[in-house]
């Protein structure tokens, strides 16, 4: 298992170059990820790609696998230690949504003999061979199963009744005993929409794991307002479009212990918490476990 040295995830008091980190790095990120959206600009306009040079999705999706290709292992190799136990104790049938190319999987290794299948909902067809290769390594094999499919119910309920994992091609069926979401709930379309359709599709006893960015806590202990005003500097100039979608501004925890009063239902328990409050980038770590 990997270790986390860093003290922005390990709950200790931030470093000044922690710090200092926490309020330029999506300011890097925007310009690492420009610098990608440049070269898939230019590779569309040599190959005359027309299909690609006319559709603004068809471009930021080109764009973005080639950023997260050339920079998704180093992103995923620092994580909150608390989200380390949550992914390496999964069993049953598994939901894994957003898995991109598959930098997370390793984590699941000790996870591997309980897994009886994991489907890997990622819309990115050009991140697909390597998440299957990943899955391969972290001994999942055949039990992994790609979906090219979004997190949002519109896209991700076809693709699991196709599979056969929906026999009546809704979103209501309890079939997951654990639904894994790593950084993806802050680039879904709808929050709320897809965290009721991920509630929906839990079993009684079901565990929703979720690690994802968040807005900052200014409020509260431990947040800072002056990353909380970066945040929305960053958002005005153009984080979500340059970064496929994600937001630093939403308030995922509130959407995750609400979701179950909204269906008519009711968390077990909901164990959550946000580290590095001080960043631009909080994050938010946890578990839900649906009421048996």
């Amino acid at each position: 298992m990997t270790t986390v040295q860093r003290s922005k995830y390990t709950g200790g008091p931030p470093t000044l170059n922690d710090r200092i980190q926490g309020f330029i790095g999506p300011l890097i990120l925007m310009t690492i990820c420009l610098y990608h959206h440049t070269l898939a600009l230019l590779t569309a306009l040599i190959h005359l790609d027309i299909p690609t040079l006319t559709s603004v999705t068809r471009f930021r999706d080109q764009a973005f696998t080639r950023f997260w290709n050339a920079n998704g292992a180093s992103l995923a190799a620092e994580m909150p230690v608390p989200l380390l136990p949550l992914l390496s104790s999964l069993s049953g049938v598994v939901l894994d949504i957003g898995p991109g190319s598959g930098e997370q999987l390793h984590r699941y290794s000790a996870s591997a003999p309980a897994v009886a299948y994991m489907y890997g909902a990622e819309p990115a067809v050009g991140l697909h061979e390597r998440l299957r290769a990943k899955a391969e390594q972290a001994g999942l094999g055949s039990k992994y199963r790609v979906l090219a499919c979004g997190a949002q119910p519109e896209s991700l309920i076809p693709a699991l009744a196709k599979e056969g994992v929906l026999r009546d091609g809704r979103g209501g069926e309890g079939v997951f005993d654990a639904i894994v979401s790593v950084r993806v709930l802050c680039g879904v379309p709808r929050l709320q929409e897809t965290v009721a359709g991920l509630y929906g599709l839990l079993k009684p006893g079901g565990r929703l794991v979720v690690c994802e960015h968040v807005v900052n806590p200014w409020r509260v202990e431990g947040g800072s307002l002056a990353a909380r005003v970066l945040q929305t500097v960053y958002m005005l100039v153009g984080w979500k479009f340059w970064m496929g979608g994600c937001c630093l501004d939403r308030d995922t925890e509130r959407a995750v212990r609400e979701v179950a009063g909204k269906e008519g239902g009711e968390w077990e328990s909901v164990k959550l918490e946000t580290v590095n409050k001080w960043s631009t980038v909080p994050t938010l770590v946890g578990v839900a476990v649906k009421k048996s």
